[in-house]
C-alpha cells in the first residue's frame, strides 16, 4: 500500500500521534531510537535482575523500553512502504499506552519519597498512600482507554467510530497530563512542607515530571488542531516532544539505582505508615 492509499483512509483533520511514517522523514530516526531502546535493554534486564537495584517501581520501565524498541521497529517497517492495518494500528496503541508505563514509576517513586520524611506514624502517609493508589488506578484506565482507541483505528470512516478514538484519545492524555501535574505539585509542596527533604530526589522527580508534562502537553496540543500526517515540520515535532523526552525520562529511571536513592523496602510496611508500596498493591488487584 503506497503512502497514498494509507493517507486516504483517514478522516481529514485527524491528527495521528508520529503520523504517517515515510522512508525519507521517518526511517533513519526511527532506526536511531529502535537502537537507543535496544542498548537500554542489557541496563533495565540488570536492574531489574540485581537485588540491590531490584524493585517494583522499576518493572513498567522494564517493560517500556521493550514496547518502545517494538514501536519504532514497526515505524522503520512502515517507513519503508509497508503499510498494513494491522502494523498501523499496533503502532498507535503502543505510542499511546506505552506512555502510561513511565507515569506509573513516577507516582510510586513520589510515594515513597514523601512517605519515607514523614515518618511511619504521621496519618499524612496513608493519605498519601490512598492518593498514591487513585492515581495508579486512574492510570490503568488510561491504559484501556489508550487500547480502545488504538483498536477502532481500522473503521474511522464510520462517523462515531472516529468520535470514540478521538474521545479515547483526549480522555487519555488528559488523565496522564493530570496525573503528571499533580505529581509535580505534591513533591514541590511536600519539598516546601517537609524541613527534612532532601533537594536531590525531588530534583530528580521534578525532572522526569517535567519531561512526561512536554509530551503530554503536545498530544493534547496534537489532537486538537489540524496537522499533515505526512508533513516534516509535523515528524520534528513528534521526535523533539514527544519521542525525545520519552528517551530521556526511562533513561534516568533505569540509570539511577532508585532502590537505593529512595531506600526502597517493599517488603517493609513498618516505614510506610503500615501500608504496602502502590506498585505492590496494584501487582496484587
Amino acid at each position: 500500500m503506497s503512502t497514498g492509499a494509507i493517507t486516504s483512509i483517514f478522516p481529514s483533520g485527524l491528527s495521528l500521534l508520529g503520523g504517517i511514517p515515510t522512508k525519507n522523514q521517518d526511517f533513519a530516526a526511527s532506526i536511531v531510537f529502535a537502537v537507543l531502546y535496544a542498548a537500554l535493554i542489557p541496563v533495565a534486564f540488570l536492574r531489574v535482575l540485581r537485588p540491590d537495584s531490584r524493585c517494583m517501581a522499576l518493572l513498567r520501565p522494564f517493560f517500556f523500553v521493550q514496547i518502545r524498541l517494538v514501536t519504532f521497529i514497526i515505524r522503520a517497517i512502515q517507513a519503508k512502504g509497508n503499510y498494513s492495518t494491522g502494523l498501523f494500528i499496533a503502532e498507535q496503541v503502543l505510542l499511546l499506552a506505552g506512555f502510561v508505563f513511565l507515569c506509573e514509576p513516577l507516582v510510586t517513586l513520589s510515594y515513597h519519597h514523601i512517605a519515607r520524611y514523614l515518618g511511619p506514624y504521621n496519618p499524612r502517609t496513608k493519605w498519601v498512600f490512598r492518593g498514591s493508589l487513585v492515581l495508579q488506578i486512574a492510570l490503568f484506565g488510561a491504559i484501556a482507554l489508550a487500547a480502545a482507541a488504538g483498536s477502532q483505528y481500522g473503521d474511522l470512516s464510520n462517523p462515531s467510530t472516529l468520535n470514540v478514538v478521538k474521545a479515547c484519545r483526549d480522555a487519555n492524555a488528559a488523565i496522564c497530563l493530570a496525573i503528571v501535574v499533580i505529581v509535580q505539585f505534591t513533591n514541590i509542596i511536600a519539598y516546601l512542607r517537609i524541613e527534612t527533604m532532601p533537594l536531590r530526589q525531588t530534583f530528580y522527580l521534578m525532572a522526569i515530571s517535567n519531561l512526561l508534562t512536554i509530551t503530554s502537553v503536545y498530544k493534547i496540543v496534537l489532537y486538537n488542531i489540524t496537522v499533515n500526517v505526512i508533513g516534516r515540520p509535523d515528524k520534528i515535532e513528534f521526535y523533539l516532544l514527544a519521542a525525545l523526552p520519552e528517551l530521556v525520562a526511562v533513561t534516568l529511571l533505569l540509570g539511577l539505582n532508585v532502590k537505593k536513592e529512595f531506600v526502597i523496602s517493599e517488603t517493609d510496611t513498618s516505614a510506610k505508615g503500615g501500608v504496602a508500596s502502590p506498585a505492590i498493591t496494584m501487582g496484587q488487584v
